[in-house]
């Protein structure tokens, strides 16, 4: 595929998701309050070359009347000559397995700004692209403010072949009890 239909691909498949992502929200009910996620962690391209980096992001996670919702910025870090980072938005479908404990599944659109290095290790040049990241986590709501996360994201279809594992721990914080 061309560079113009490769967006226009990620682009459809984005605005697919999120309405999908929507329409499932009506039948789902959250369990907490909005919470402010910082998070640090590891991150693995899925290349031939498997370069792992250091990663960070955040994220609020905002109940709705139709279901959870994860807006967020996340680094992959910085590996030999390319460096990515970007924006989400993310449908949650929770679990919760006890008052403390919960478990969910995101999915949703990612758009990404990979900086990579020419050759002459002096240049750069920006590639700006859409792709897909589902994730999974498990938190614990210490009280009725304070959370701790554990996350796994995945990002697919991402451009120039490199699918990446960004693992991921953090602490929220809700201003509104739960």
């Amino acid at each position: 595929m061309t560079r113009k239909k490769d967006m226009v691909f990620y682009f459809i498949i984005g605005l697919i998701t999120v309405v999908l992502m929507a329409i499932i929200s009506f039948f789902v009910k959250p369990a907490h309050a909005a919470t402010l996620y910082v998070m640090g962690g590891r991150a693995v391209s899925n290349s031939i070359t498997d370069v792992h980096s250091g990663a960070w992001g955040v994220e609020q996670e905002t109940p709705t009347a139709h279901g959870t919702w994860g807006f967020g910025y996340m680094n992959e870090g910085h590996q030999r000559g390319d460096k990515r980072d970007g924006i989400y938005a993310m449908r949650e479908f929770n679990y919760q397995f006890a008052k403390n404990v919960e478990t969910s599944f995101a999915i949703g659109p990612y758009f990404t700004a990979t900086t990579q290095t020419a050759a002459n290790g002096v240049d750069y040049q920006d590639h700006y692209s859409w792709a897909a990241l589902a994730g999974a986590s498990a938190k614990y709501y210490v009280d009725g403010h304070w959370s701790l996360m554990a996350r796994w994201n995945h990002v697919l279809y991402a451009a120039h072949n490199k699918d990446a594992d960004v693992f991921l721990i953090g602490v929220g914080y809700s201003p509104t009890s739960w």
